[in-house]
Protein backbone atom coordinates (compact mmCIF):
# COMPACT_ATOMS: atom_id res chain seq x y z
CA UNK A 1 0.00 0.00 0.00
CA UNK A 2 1.01 3.60 -0.59
CA UNK A 3 -0.34 5.82 2.18
CA UNK A 4 -0.26 9.61 1.99
CA UNK A 5 -0.11 11.47 5.34
CA UNK A 6 -0.54 15.24 5.63
CA UNK A 7 -0.43 17.10 8.95
CA UNK A 8 -0.65 13.85 10.86
CA UNK A 9 -3.71 12.59 8.97
CA UNK A 10 -4.04 9.87 6.34
CA UNK A 11 -5.47 11.58 3.25
CA UNK A 12 -5.05 8.87 0.63
CA UNK A 13 -4.52 5.14 0.38
CA UNK A 14 -3.75 3.23 -2.80
CA UNK A 15 -2.16 0.04 -4.04
CA UNK A 16 1.51 0.15 -4.93
CA UNK A 17 2.01 0.06 -8.74
CA UNK A 18 5.24 -1.85 -8.17
CA UNK A 19 3.61 -4.62 -6.13
CA UNK A 20 2.68 -7.82 -8.02
CA UNK A 21 -0.71 -8.16 -6.30
CA UNK A 22 -2.09 -4.69 -5.55
CA UNK A 23 -0.76 -3.27 -8.86
CA UNK A 24 -1.74 0.30 -8.10
CA UNK A 25 -5.27 -0.12 -6.80
CA UNK A 26 -6.97 -0.92 -3.51
CA UNK A 27 -10.29 -2.71 -3.11
CA UNK A 28 -13.45 -0.67 -2.60
CA UNK A 29 -13.43 -1.42 1.14
CA UNK A 30 -9.78 -0.61 1.79
CA UNK A 31 -9.65 2.55 -0.30
CA UNK A 32 -12.10 4.20 2.12
CA UNK A 33 -9.99 3.55 5.24
CA UNK A 34 -8.81 7.20 5.43
CA UNK A 35 -12.41 8.38 5.39
CA UNK A 36 -13.35 6.03 8.23
CA UNK A 37 -10.19 6.75 10.23
CA UNK A 38 -10.98 10.47 10.45
CA UNK A 39 -14.78 10.31 10.33
CA UNK A 40 -16.58 12.64 12.75
CA UNK A 41 -18.41 9.66 14.19
CA UNK A 42 -15.23 7.68 14.90
CA UNK A 43 -15.37 6.54 18.55
CA UNK A 44 -12.71 8.43 20.52
CA UNK A 45 -13.73 7.76 24.13
CA UNK A 46 -15.70 5.19 26.16
CA UNK A 47 -19.49 5.17 26.00
CA UNK A 48 -21.74 3.31 28.45
CA UNK A 49 -25.20 2.10 27.55
CA UNK A 50 -27.85 3.86 29.62
CA UNK A 51 -30.97 2.48 27.92
CA UNK A 52 -32.09 -1.00 26.98
CA UNK A 53 -30.23 -2.95 24.33
CA UNK A 54 -31.14 -1.76 20.86
CA UNK A 55 -32.19 1.74 21.89
CA UNK A 56 -28.81 3.20 21.00
CA UNK A 57 -28.66 5.33 24.16
CA UNK A 58 -25.17 5.85 25.54
CA UNK A 59 -23.38 8.37 27.72
CA UNK A 60 -19.73 9.33 27.79
CA UNK A 61 -17.69 8.08 30.74
CA UNK A 62 -14.01 8.40 31.71
CA UNK A 63 -11.39 5.80 30.89
CA UNK A 64 -10.96 5.14 34.63
CA UNK A 65 -14.68 4.48 35.05
CA UNK A 66 -14.73 2.24 31.99
CA UNK A 67 -11.73 0.15 33.03
CA UNK A 68 -12.80 -0.08 36.67
CA UNK A 69 -16.31 -1.10 35.63
CA UNK A 70 -15.06 -3.85 33.35
CA UNK A 71 -12.59 -5.09 35.98
CA UNK A 72 -15.33 -5.24 38.61
CA UNK A 73 -17.62 -7.17 36.27
CA UNK A 74 -14.87 -9.67 35.42
CA UNK A 75 -14.06 -10.21 39.11
CA UNK A 76 -17.72 -10.78 39.93
CA UNK A 77 -18.11 -13.35 37.16
CA UNK A 78 -14.92 -15.19 38.16
CA UNK A 79 -15.92 -15.26 41.84
CA UNK A 80 -19.39 -16.63 41.08
CA UNK A 81 -18.84 -18.89 38.08
CA UNK A 82 -15.08 -19.36 37.60
CA UNK A 83 -12.74 -17.89 35.00
CA UNK A 84 -13.93 -20.13 32.17
CA UNK A 85 -17.28 -18.33 32.26
CA UNK A 86 -15.44 -15.53 30.44
CA UNK A 87 -15.07 -16.04 26.69
CA UNK A 88 -13.04 -13.48 24.71
CA UNK A 89 -14.53 -13.17 21.24
CA UNK A 90 -12.58 -11.40 18.51
CA UNK A 91 -10.72 -12.07 15.30
CA UNK A 92 -8.35 -10.15 13.12
CA UNK A 93 -9.02 -6.49 13.96
CA UNK A 94 -6.41 -4.62 11.99
CA UNK A 95 -4.28 -7.78 11.68
CA UNK A 96 -1.69 -6.16 13.96
CA UNK A 97 -0.04 -7.97 16.86
CA UNK A 98 -1.19 -5.49 19.49
CA UNK A 99 -4.81 -5.41 18.33
CA UNK A 100 -5.08 -9.12 17.60
CA UNK A 101 -2.68 -11.38 19.49
CA UNK A 102 -1.55 -9.57 22.63
CA UNK A 103 -4.96 -9.47 24.41
CA UNK A 104 -4.69 -13.27 24.66
CA UNK A 105 -1.96 -12.85 27.29
CA UNK A 106 -4.48 -11.03 29.49
CA UNK A 107 -7.30 -13.56 29.03
CA UNK A 108 -5.01 -16.55 29.44
CA UNK A 109 -3.69 -15.03 32.68
CA UNK A 110 -7.29 -14.89 33.87
CA UNK A 111 -7.84 -18.51 32.86
CA UNK A 112 -10.67 -17.55 30.52
CA UNK A 113 -12.21 -20.03 28.08
CA UNK A 114 -10.86 -20.19 24.53
CA UNK A 115 -12.46 -20.87 21.17
CA UNK A 116 -11.22 -21.45 17.65
CA UNK A 117 -10.38 -17.89 16.72
CA UNK A 118 -10.91 -18.29 13.00
CA UNK A 119 -14.60 -19.01 13.40
CA UNK A 120 -15.32 -17.73 9.88
CA UNK A 121 -12.75 -20.05 8.28
CA UNK A 122 -12.38 -22.96 10.71
CA UNK A 123 -14.12 -25.56 8.53
CA UNK A 124 -12.28 -24.47 5.39
CA UNK A 125 -8.97 -24.55 7.26
CA UNK A 126 -9.66 -28.02 8.63
CA UNK A 127 -10.56 -29.32 5.17
CA UNK A 128 -7.49 -27.74 3.61
CA UNK A 129 -5.13 -29.17 6.23
CA UNK A 130 -6.72 -32.63 5.93
CA UNK A 131 -5.87 -32.66 2.22
CA UNK A 132 -2.74 -30.54 1.91
CA UNK A 133 -1.14 -30.58 5.35
CA UNK A 134 -0.63 -27.81 7.93
CA UNK A 135 0.05 -24.10 7.47
CA UNK A 136 -2.84 -23.67 4.99
CA UNK A 137 -0.59 -22.42 2.21
CA UNK A 138 -2.48 -22.08 -1.07
CA UNK A 139 -1.48 -21.43 -4.65
CA UNK A 140 0.98 -18.61 -5.17
CA UNK A 141 -1.17 -15.91 -6.81
CA UNK A 142 1.62 -15.16 -9.27
CA UNK A 143 1.32 -18.75 -10.60
CA UNK A 144 -2.33 -18.28 -11.57
CA UNK A 145 -1.65 -16.71 -15.02
CA UNK A 146 0.01 -20.02 -16.03
CA UNK A 147 -3.01 -22.19 -15.15
CA UNK A 148 -5.10 -23.76 -17.92
CA UNK A 149 -8.21 -24.47 -15.83
CA UNK A 150 -9.35 -22.28 -12.95
CA UNK A 151 -12.30 -23.29 -10.76
CA UNK A 152 -13.83 -20.59 -8.58
CA UNK A 153 -16.01 -22.62 -6.23
CA UNK A 154 -18.39 -20.85 -3.87
CA UNK A 155 -16.69 -17.47 -4.13
CA UNK A 156 -17.66 -14.17 -5.72
CA UNK A 157 -14.02 -13.32 -6.33
CA UNK A 158 -14.70 -10.18 -8.34
CA UNK A 159 -16.40 -8.76 -5.25
CA UNK A 160 -14.42 -10.27 -2.37
CA UNK A 161 -10.96 -10.80 -3.90
CA UNK A 162 -10.65 -8.02 -6.46
CA UNK A 163 -6.86 -8.32 -6.71
CA UNK A 164 -7.32 -11.81 -8.13
CA UNK A 165 -9.15 -10.42 -11.18
CA UNK A 166 -6.09 -9.11 -13.10
CA UNK A 167 -4.43 -12.49 -12.57
CA UNK A 168 -7.53 -14.29 -13.86
CA UNK A 169 -7.54 -12.03 -16.93
CA UNK A 170 -3.87 -12.80 -17.55
CA UNK A 171 -4.60 -16.53 -17.27
CA UNK A 172 -7.48 -16.24 -19.73
CA UNK A 173 -5.22 -14.37 -22.15
CA UNK A 174 -2.85 -17.34 -21.91
CA UNK A 175 -5.65 -19.74 -22.78
CA UNK A 176 -7.13 -20.61 -19.38
CA UNK A 177 -10.75 -21.72 -19.04
CA UNK A 178 -12.55 -20.32 -15.97
CA UNK A 179 -15.39 -22.23 -14.30
CA UNK A 180 -17.54 -20.72 -11.57
CA UNK A 181 -19.52 -23.04 -9.26
CA UNK A 182 -22.03 -21.21 -7.08
CA UNK A 183 -25.79 -21.36 -6.37
CA UNK A 184 -25.86 -17.57 -6.64
CA UNK A 185 -25.32 -15.92 -10.02
CA UNK A 186 -23.17 -12.84 -9.57
CA UNK A 187 -20.38 -10.79 -11.14
CA UNK A 188 -17.99 -13.73 -11.09
CA UNK A 189 -20.56 -15.92 -12.87
CA UNK A 190 -20.82 -13.40 -15.68
CA UNK A 191 -17.04 -13.06 -15.84
CA UNK A 192 -16.38 -16.81 -16.00
CA UNK A 193 -16.45 -18.87 -19.20
CA UNK A 194 -18.96 -21.24 -17.60
CA UNK A 195 -21.20 -21.16 -14.53
CA UNK A 196 -22.59 -24.23 -12.76
CA UNK A 197 -25.53 -22.94 -10.73
CA UNK A 198 -25.84 -25.92 -8.41
CA UNK A 199 -28.47 -26.32 -5.70
CA UNK A 200 -27.63 -25.06 -2.22
CA UNK A 201 -26.03 -27.85 -0.18
CA UNK A 202 -25.13 -30.04 -3.16
CA UNK A 203 -21.43 -29.14 -3.16
CA UNK A 204 -20.37 -32.35 -1.41
CA UNK A 205 -22.19 -34.54 -3.94
CA UNK A 206 -20.63 -32.64 -6.84
CA UNK A 207 -17.13 -32.85 -5.32
CA UNK A 208 -17.50 -36.61 -4.78
CA UNK A 209 -18.75 -37.06 -8.35
CA UNK A 210 -15.80 -35.13 -9.78
CA UNK A 211 -13.39 -37.12 -7.61
CA UNK A 212 -14.98 -40.37 -8.75
CA UNK A 213 -14.54 -39.48 -12.43
CA UNK A 214 -10.91 -38.46 -11.83
CA UNK A 215 -10.19 -41.84 -10.24
CA UNK A 216 -12.18 -43.83 -12.84
CA UNK A 217 -10.31 -42.16 -15.71
CA UNK A 218 -6.91 -42.45 -13.99
CA UNK A 219 -6.41 -38.66 -14.05
CA UNK A 220 -5.09 -38.35 -10.51
CA UNK A 221 -1.47 -37.38 -9.82
CA UNK A 222 -0.43 -40.60 -8.09
CA UNK A 223 3.03 -39.45 -7.06
CA UNK A 224 1.63 -36.32 -5.43
CA UNK A 225 -1.12 -38.22 -3.62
Amino acid sequence: MLITVENGKVVNLAGNPGHPITKGFACVKTVRYPERQHHAGHLAYPLKRVGTKGEGKFERISWDDALNGIAAKLKAIINEHGAEAILPYSYSGTMGLIERDHPLAFFRALGAAELDWTICAATGGAGWEANYGPEKLGTDPEDIPFAKLIILWGINSLRSNSHLTPLLKAARKNGAYILHIDPYRNETSRFADEHWQIRVGSDAALALAIGNIILEEGLEHKAYL
